[in-house]
Parts: structure tokens; sequence; C-alpha cells
């Protein structure tokens, strides 16, 4: 059975699970998938199907590769406004094309990535005209409404890596992901496999600082925001201690690479009818620097990200 690229990500997720109905809206908040297969010849099957899937998505997506300029020691502070001088001289990356379909967003993020002796910087500046983030708490699920999210796959592996989230109320969500294998996970999206409990344990970041900006009213549909800002600091010494990383160690060296993901979730709550205008349904867009075609937990399509002094 061969896997078109071009079939939406509901038809081809049914069609390689085997009469399993994935729906087509946020995987992560709809219906899992099953879970890894314990047959032998299921799960060859599966392993087959996904490395031909990898094939045809990374010639169609190839991983992007930016360069990430040291700056100064204290040449960025972590205020969310993204006005450091330092900023300025540092390209942009588009974390705008839906990543289900590739299809390239109206309401764009744009992310900038630094790093110096102590800390990788990354910020994003996000267009959208609703903001909403009403979870509090560390580690809530703000994956459920607008945030920014950076996966960080430290040692190239594509196994193990880092997953940080910012909401534009300030939350931060941070786990270390150990047990997914991409052979299998990428079709299932079950986040079972993803031993959430575990991964939240693995990594509590206490080095690692953030802070955002917004232009506008949060969580009031009343209105129209122009959008908001995220700026992350992420220690090295928090990577380490979630391990593993790249022999070379960390801080890293001119020339050394990593795998990352960069992503944003615009979420838009549903609007009841009011007088003769009708109501809307809740929506989300998932924008991606490089389309997976599935959920943003497909390590294949990581960028590279080159350090350069």
């Amino acid at each position: 059975m061969i896997i078109r690229i071009a079939v939406v990500i509901a038809v081809f997720a049914s069609t390689l699970l085997a009469q399993t109905t994935q729906p087509s809206l946020d995987d992560r908040r709809t219906e899992d998938g099953p879970a890894r297969p314990t047959d032998p010849a299921a799960r060859l099957e599966m392993i087959q199907l996904a490395h031909q899937h990898k094939r045809e998505l990374l010639a169609k997506y190839p991983p992007p590769v930016v360069m990430c300029k040291k700056v100064n020691d204290g040449a960025i502070k972590i205020d969310g406004k993204l006005d450091d001088k330092a900023w300025k001289d540092i390209a942009e990356v588009s974390a705008s094309r839906e990543t289900r379909s590739g299809v390239e967003q109206t309401q764009k993020a744009h992310v900038k990535l630094a790093w110096d002796d102590r800390y990788l910087y990354i910020a994003f500046d996000c267009r959208d005209s609703n903001i909403t983030a009403t979870l509090k708490g560390r580690d809530a699920a703000l994956w459920s409404q607008d945030a920014a999210e950076v996966f960080i796959d430290a040692d190239g592996d594509e196994m193990s890596y880092v997953e940080l989230e910012v909401s534009p109320a300030g939350e931060f969500y941070d786990a270390a992901i150990a047990d997914y294998r991409p052979e299998t996970d990428w079709a299932s999206r079950k986040m079972d496999n993803l031993n959430i409990e575990k991964s939240l344990k693995l990594l509590e970041a206490k080095e690692t600082k953030w802070a955002v900006q917004v232009k506008g009213t949060l969580n009031d549909s009343s209105d129209e925001d122009d959008g908001w800002t995220c700026e992350l600091a992420v220690a090295w010494s928090d990577l380490v201690a979630a391990g593993p990383v790249s022999p070379r160690g960390l801080p890293p060296r001119d020339g050394d690479q990593m795998r990352i993901g960069l992503y944003r979730i615009n979420y838009t709550p549903a609007l009841p009818a009011q007088g003769t205008a009708a109501g809307k349904p809740e929506t989300f867009e998932l924008g991606a620097w490089n389309p997976t075609l599935t959920w943003f937990h497909c390590t294949w399509s990581f960028g590279y990200v080159i350090f350069v002094k």
C-alpha cells in the first residue's frame, strides 16, 4: 500500500491504521490511536510503512537549516519585547505553515534564534487577532490554546527530546520525552506512548527563563488583537540535566548542530450566535517551521540549527 503524502491526514491515518478512524482536527484534542503493536508482524508492517512515509515526507519537506549566531553575554534581556539590538542582526524563520497540510497560514509566526555560553535564545512573534490563554499553572495543557512550542533534540537521535511551551498568559510547560519511537508513534499519535507523567518528571527547568508581551486584550473575543511576542532563554544546564546531549557537550562549539522543531498554535474559541450573526466553531491552526503532515511529535521533520560565532 502506497501512502500518498497529498492525502489529508485523517484519510491517510485511517488507511494506515486499518479500519481505525482518525479525526482531521487537532490530533491532541481528539481520540488517540492504538498503542504500539506487540505482535512482531504487525509492528514490522508499521515500521515499513513509517519508513516509506519518512522518505516521502522528507522528499517533500526536507528539514530546513538555519545558522544560530552567538551573541555577547547579556545582550538579550528576557522581557518578551524583542527590541534588543542583538535581535536586529538575526534572520528570522517562519513557523507559519500548517503542519498537517503545508499550507501557508494567514496569521503568521516568525522565530529567531541566538546563543551564548549560558543560553539558547528563542524569540516568537505571532500575529493573532483573538489571543486566548486561560490555563494557569506550570505544566498545564498549553497546547489546547494559543501557545509557542519548541522541541529540542540535543543529540539528534530522533527518539529523545525536550518539549517547551509558553502561552500568551506567561505560563510554561517543560518535559523531556524519553520514550518516543518514531517508527511507530508517528502513526498512532497516542499520547500514552509519550508517557507524559514520566516526561514531566524528567525535566523541571531551573535556569530557563521566559517572558511574553501581549499586543491586545487577552481572552476577549469582542475586539481584534494584533498578536503576541515571546522570548525564551533555554539554559544549557537544563538541557544537560534532561539528557542526552551531544558527546561534544554543551554549550555548543562553533559548527555544532542540533535538531529543533518550532511550532505555534493559533487557537480561536467558539463564538456563540448573536442576533442575526451566526456562531463560529472553535478552530486550531497548527503552524510549523517544517510541516510534519501529522502532529508536532515527528522528529524526522525537526530542522537543523547550526551554531556559529
